[in-house]
């Protein structure tokens, strides 16, 4: 009978390798959250900001290192953690995996990356020497003859007042009306919107250039608790916030694409002009200018 649930474990394990990477199988409205966060897959995790390239690579190190791989391309990028995880921490993490827990256990802490836990888990039956072994690239991240899968346990950020708030959000169409972002600017930023529609032409096709630089963890928590502040005070966690675009600097005023949970406009032919510039779809009713006061 053991020999019987190993085999059925080791092909759930393949399966699961795969899901974790590529995405498929989460179920993040299931069993996937514990009271202050929740369990996502490598690939959901970096999708979602809570990692970036450099994390990547050191995790990508981590493994190789672990699993005793001559080839590593980011050797001398990984540092262990100073201190093992807590039982607390590990009961919370094995209680939001979403698959088969009996018998679940972390087999590898890689660290916690800007309070993101990064681990392997496995079972104790499998014999992962027989697993079959993958190999994946994520955000241009190169992870070789992978045969275990790796989580992200991502806490929870609660709204907290404390956040010093320096301006206010104003939706793209009020800010053009009060002067503070001119029409270039949403020429820049049609661009940009127009270019998700390519049923439709772009009439300010290559206007918009990329800002060099990506908005700090503690500038993007700042944008949501403005939001909670102007835009809907009855969010109690900044995650429920979701920042899809941040489009750059216009006149000293940053610009954003944000919604809440319960506010999603997605990408629909409800379009609209303002200042006589043209968006396609409704995506412009996300955007926010934020007017800093000093």
């Amino acid at each position: 009978m053991k020999k019987v649930i190993s085999v059925v474990l080791s092909i759930i394990s393949v399966v699961c390798i795969t899901f974790t990477f590529v995405g498929c199988g989460e179920r993040p409205n299931e069993e996937t959250t514990d009271t202050d966060g929740r369990l996502c897959t490598i690939t959901n995790a970096f999708n979602e900001e809570y990692l970036d390239g450099d994390d990547l690579k050191s995790i990508a190190c981590g493994y190789y290192e672990w699993q005793n791989i001559e080839e590593n391309p980011y050797s001398g990028l990984y540092e262990a953690p100073a201190k093992p995880l807590s039982k607390e921490t590990e009961k919370k993490i094995i209680r939001a995996y979403f698959g088969q827990s009996e018998g679940l256990k972390i087999l590898k802490y890689y660290g916690t990356y800007e309070g993101n836990v990064v681990v392997t888990l496995g079972y104790e039956d499998i014999d992962y020497d027989g697993v079959e072994k993958v190999d994946l690239t994520i955000g241009g991240v190169n992870f070789y003859e992978l045969k275990h899968s790796i989580h992200v346990y991502h806490y929870f950020e609660k709204a907290d007042p404390s956040i010093e708030i320096t301006g206010r959000l104003f939706r793209i169409d009020q800010a053009y009306k009060n002067g503070w972002i001119g029409e270039d600017g949403l020429k820049s930023i049609a661009c940009c919107v127009n270019d998700s529609d390519s049923s439709m032409e772009n009439p300010y096709s290559g206007m918009y250039e990329p800002p060099a630089q990506k908005l700090s963890k503690n500038t993007k928590n700042e944008l949501k608790q403005a939001y909670i502040m102007w835009v809907d005070d009855s969010i109690g966690e900044l995650d429920d916030i979701k920042i899809h675009n941040y489009y750059g600097t216009y006149n000293g005023r940053m610009v954003v694409s944000m919604t809440d949970n319960g506010c999603s406009y997605g990408a629909t032919t409800e379009g609209t002009e303002i200042g006589g510039v043209t968006f396609n779809n409704s995506e412009w009713r996300s955007i926010y200018v934020y007017y800093q006061y000093k």
